[in-house]
This record gives structure tokens, C-alpha cells and sequence, in this order.
């Protein structure tokens, strides 16, 4: 069992990382970004072995070519599992408290690489991968290309004042979510009450020294595009927790099934892709609005809807909708990629249905990521799997 006090419930970290994670974003803030592309080709790679080597004389770090695939996050996991298949060996680099992030993979003709994560090719960017993780930046570059973005506008954690006041300017629903950063951490979303942008702006600068507020898109699904080697794209749709009705069994009975699963772990667990549904004062009143109870039945093939987030970590489900994009949306996709330059990305796309063009609805790109998460689409609750991480490998085999 994972103790729930040691564990934020917004991020499902560990509390004590809150503090590494402020002050990375303080560093990604104050880093101009026209630096980001010659600091990646002249600087990261030559202090990275500087650092990997004094650190393996010192006896601090060692590589690990045995290590279980449980130690390392799970799309990493995906992308090792399948490189290894391919010849590829893999060894990651293990300090006092475990795998510290970095690998090094070694082809079958005995040339080696090194890479954090996954290996993305961001060598080849001329902005380099770490434009995409600022999110004022990349909106920036977003809105120049005439992408649709959400009206939104950053401030720093001593400003959040000013933030409610632009908040109410701006108009229920909103959003809130740290300025750096990814996988939804402390991101608050369909914020409809003064009362909830409060909260929402009190929790998120104690992740994140920098923090943005834009429009929410209601009525809207979140879809996650993953781009590889720029015409390789796969989609797949986040929808919130809930459970499916069968007219015999309560609420209570179906979430307990669902939770048991075994495709469904514990949120503390980095080896799952889905998680068991999280129950809390949202369920409670989502249950209330319907005249529901965790007693209820309800009839066959009514959807109940138990968090209004889409969130993994809350008991989400993911569907693999590849097979239903839309020609200009997956054109979309495409088209982000190039202008950042990455050969692996993520794109977070809000709009009713993937499957309409994005230029005949109300739709925005959210945001992009580096290191997208595979495994949403290795392993989906429902839809077709799609093997993205053996395109990864192509792609690692490709350019490295």
C-alpha cells in the first residue's frame, strides 16, 4: 500500500518534489529562449558527459543494463521493451535513489546514444526540445502560425491578484496551469466560480513560479496527437472517469469492478497506464445531480460520469481514435511538429470531435510536449493499440 500523506493528490507526487519542480520552472522562465537552440547543440551535450563522467569516478552512479522495466516511467518502458526486440541493448544510469533519467543504448553495429526519456531526434531542431516545455513561448510560435490557441496570459506567483482579476475579465470556464511542465501536473481546468479560480491559483504556485490563465473550450473533448518523424501521427481521446451500466449491478459495484481490473493500478504506480477511479466531493456531486447514489442501477448502456476532468490519474479512460482523424486535422498535427522543428512530439488538441476538420468547429491546440506519453496509445481502455514505440525505435535507428 502507497501512504497517501506522502503523495500530493494534484500530482500525484511525492510532496517534497514540489520544490525541485519550482525552482526547474524558475530556470525555464528565466532562461531567454533564443539561447535554447545554441545551448542545446553546443552546451547540453558536452556538460551532460562532463557531469556522467566525474560522477561515474566518484563512484556516485553506475550503469545498469539488467535493470526491470518497473524503475523507469512507463513509456520509456514501452520504447526499451520494443528497442530490445530490435537488437537495440539498453543500459540506464542509476544513482543512490535509483534511475536518474538518462540511458544509453548501444545498435547493433555498435554505435552508441544517449537519451533522457525517450530519444526524440531534438538534436535537429533548431529550437531545441526545450522551446516546447515553455508554454508562453510556444504559444507564442503557435499564434504567429495562425494555429488556434485559447486567449490566455502568464503571470508570476506574486501576481495572483492581478491573474483573478484577468480571470474575471476573461470569463467562466477557465484555466490554470503552471507556465513549464507536463502530464496535466496542478493543471485546473472548467473553473466556474471565483471561489475555484482562488484555490486553483493558490495551489498552482506552489508548483510552478510562473503560471498562465486562459479560456476553457466547454463541451469539448481532449485529444492527444503523437507525432513521430513528422508523418507518423496517432490520436487518442481522454475521457473522464466513469462507469458503464449493465441494469443489474450499483455504482458501487461497477467501480469496484472497473477498479479491479488489471489493466488498472494504483496512481502512485508508474508501470500502469490506467488508473482506479478516484472518488471525491466531484463524485459526490455529480452522483447528486443525476438523483444518483453509489446504490443506484443504472440502466444498460448509460454512461455515469464520476469525474468531470479527464485526467488519468482520476480513473480516466483513454480511446485510440487514429483510425477516425480528420485529413486537416491529422495535417494539423503534422504541421505543429514541423514548426517546432521535433521529429517526436505531443500535441494536446481540444474540439468536439477529431473526426470534423478542426477549421469547422470551435477547437484549440492547448499545448505541446516533448517525451510524448506512448503508452496511451500502446495500451487504450478501447479502440486499436497502435505500436508507437516501434516507430520510435525507427526513428532512434533513423537519425542516431
Amino acid at each position: 500500500m502507497f501512504s497517501k500523506q506522502k503523495f500530493c493528490e494534484d500530482c500525484a507526487l511525492n510532496t517534497s518534489s514540489h520544490l525541485g519542480f519550482w525552482l526547474e520552472g524558475l530556470a525555464d522562465v528565466l532562461l531567454p529562449q533564443r539561447f535554447f537552440g545554441f545551448l542545446h547543440r553546443y552546451l547540453a551535450k558536452p556538460t551532460d558527459w562532463l557531469m556522467e563522467k566525474t560522477f561515474l569516478a566518484l563512484r556516485l552512479v553506475k550503469w545498469r543494463e539488467d535493470f526491470p522495466l518497473t524503475d523507469v516511467q512507463l513509456r520509456t518502458a514501452c520504447f526499451i521493451e520494443e528497442a530490445r526486440k530490435n537488437g537495440l541493448k539498453i543500459k540506464a544510469l542509476y544513482g543512490p535513489f535509483g534511475p536518474n533519467g538518462n540511458f544509453l543504448a548501444q545498435k547493433t553495429d555498435g554505435h552508441k546514444f544517449r537519451f533522457e526519456v525517450l530519444p526524440d531526434a531534438g538534436f535537429l531542431s533548431k529550437y531545441g526540445a526545450g522551446l516546447v516545455d515553455d508554454k508562453k513561448a510556444a504559444k507564442k510560435l503557435l499564434q504567429k502560425a495562425g494555429l488556434p490557441v485559447p486567449p490566455s496570459q502568464f503571470f508570476w506567483f506574486f501576481r495572483q491578484r492581478a491573474a483573478f482579476k484577468y480571470g474575471l475579465k476573461l470569463g467562466y470556464p477557465l484555466v490554470v496551469k503552471p507556465r513549464s511542465g507536463s502530464v496535466a501536473r496542478h493543471c485546473y481546468t472548467n473553473i466556474q466560480t471565483p471561489e475555484q479560480l482562488k484555490s486553483a491559483l493558490k495551489k498552482v504556485t506552489q508548483f510552478s513560479p510562473c503560471f498562465l490563465v486562459e479560456r476553457y473550450l466547454a463541451g469539448c473533448s481532449v485529444y492527444r496527437a503523437t507525432v513521430v518523424d513528422f508523418t507518423n501521427i496517432f490520436c487518442c481521446q481522454q475521457i473522464p472517469a466513469n462507469v458503464l451500466g449493465d441494469g443489474q449491478q450499483t455504482i458501487r459495484q461497477l467501480i469496484e469492478q472497473k477498479n479491479n481490473l488489471p489493466n488498472r493500478g494504483q496512481v502512485q504506480q508508474n508501470n500502469f497506464t490506467l488508473f482506479q477511479i478516484k472518488e471525491d466531493a466531484v463524485t459526490r456531486e455529480l452522483l447528486d445531480k443525476k438523483g444518483y447514489d453509489f446504490s443506484t442501477v443504472p440502466p444498460v448502456g448509460e454512461k455515469v460520469f464520476l469525474q468531470k476532468n479527464p485526467f488519468l490519474r482520476l480513473g480516466g479512460d483513454v480511446a485510440e481514435v487514429t483510425a477516425k482523424m480528420h485529413p486537416d486535422n491529422k495535417e494539423l498535427f503534422e504541421r505543429v511538429a514541423r514548426l517546432f522543428g521535433l521529429r517526436l512530439v505531443g500535441v494536446d488538441f481540444l474540439a468536439s470531435d477529431v473526426g470534423v476538420s478542426w477549421q469547422k468547429q470551435n477547437c484549440a491546440i492547448l499545448e505541446v510536449n516533448v517525451a510524448p506519453c506512448i503508452e496511451m496509445h500502446q495500451a487504450p481502455s478501447e479502440g486499436q493499440p497502435q505500436n508507437i514505440a516501434q516507430k520510435v525505435v525507427e526513428l532512434a535507428l533513423k537519425y542516431y
